[in-house]
């Protein structure tokens, strides 16, 4: 019976050993290096930092042709303020070329930003910017968000607090995090399922990242005059098209999904640039003319 209860605890031991290690991997910092500077983007740009509720400092850039129209990137959980992979810097030329101010920042636990893990309080970060920009004088309509991935759903999770803001465009958000997390964790890290409740408890007791609670669907339905585009590859399979599809549903009914073709996740612009620029610039100036 001795070494049965020995047997048991050694097992117990290691079944949360390894939950933590994988907690851990899923919320660590990341993206620390920034590989570009503000000049090869555009040659005129602001260093900024401002400040979130939980007393984080967060750092970007300030491209800023213009006050009348100013977007902000909210980058996924594997970039900082250059969003590599959504292309970031070319959209970002593109949209100062069109007479846009643009600002870019770390998201916590990124590029130079402070804070230690991921996944935890984000949408405050996004609180934050646009807090940002009303004290320097920018009019919350003038103010437009380009989302993806993680930072989609931040920018949900957020989008009560701020839905005196301009247009919103959602590209590949998952409608719970849970949900999204149970998918890249099985279907493409091979984590056995039966590990993953063990995940959870340590992200939510060990890091303070409780993800069954992020459910950016749930924020949707509080603005129901809110209109968004929503935007997603139809060949993703990190998040699934269905989670725009359900997020649609319980949106304004101005509200517009665009499927696109060719990519997987976040390669809307990558995949299909044209495609993009006629559904997301046309967006963004009506709403901002």
């Amino acid at each position: 019976m001795g070494k049965l209860l020995k047997a048991v605890a050694v097992l117990i031991v290691l079944y949360f050993a390894i939950s933590y290690y994988i907690a851990s991997k899923i919320t660590e910092e990341t993206a620390r290096n920034i590989d570009v500077s503000a000049d090869f983007i555009a040659p005129n740009s602001e260093n900024v930092s401002f400040f979130t509720t939980d007393k984080l400092t967060l750092k970007g850039w300030w491209f800023e042709p213009s006050r009348k129209k100013v977007i902000v990137f909210v980058s996924g959980i594997l970039d900082n303020r250059t969003n590599a992979g959504y292309y970031g810097v070319d959209l970002t030329r593109e949209l100062l070329a069109k007479g846009y101010g643009v600002l870019l920042y770390d998201t916590r636990a990124r590029g130079e930003s402070q804070g230690t893990v991921r996944g935890k309080n984000e949408e405050l970060d996004v609180i934050a910017v646009v807090n940002y920009l009303k004290q320097k004088g920018v009019e919350p309509k003038n103010i437009g968000i380009i989302s993806f991935s993680s930072g989609a759903s931040a920018t949900l999770m957020a989008i009560d607090k701020i839905n005196d803001i301009g247009p919103v465009v959602i590209d590949s958000s998952p409608t719970f995090f849970k949900r999204v997390t149970d998918n890249i964790l099985i279907k493409e890290q091979h984590v056995p399922s039966f590990i993953i409740p063990g995940v959870y408890f340590m992200t939510k007791f060990a890091f303070g990242v409780d993800i069954n609670s992020i459910k950016p669907i749930d924020h949707v339905e509080k603005v129901p005059n809110r209109v968004f585009l929503y935007l997603h590859c139809a060949n993703d399979t990190s998040i699934l098209p269905e989670n725009s599809k359900e997020l649609l549903t319980k949106s304004n009914s101005k509200s517009k999904l665009v499927l696109f073709p060719k990519g997987k996740h976040v390669e809307t612009y990558k995949k299909n640039p044209e495609m993009y620029r006629k559904e997301v610039f046309s967006f963004l100036d009506k709403a901002m003319k």
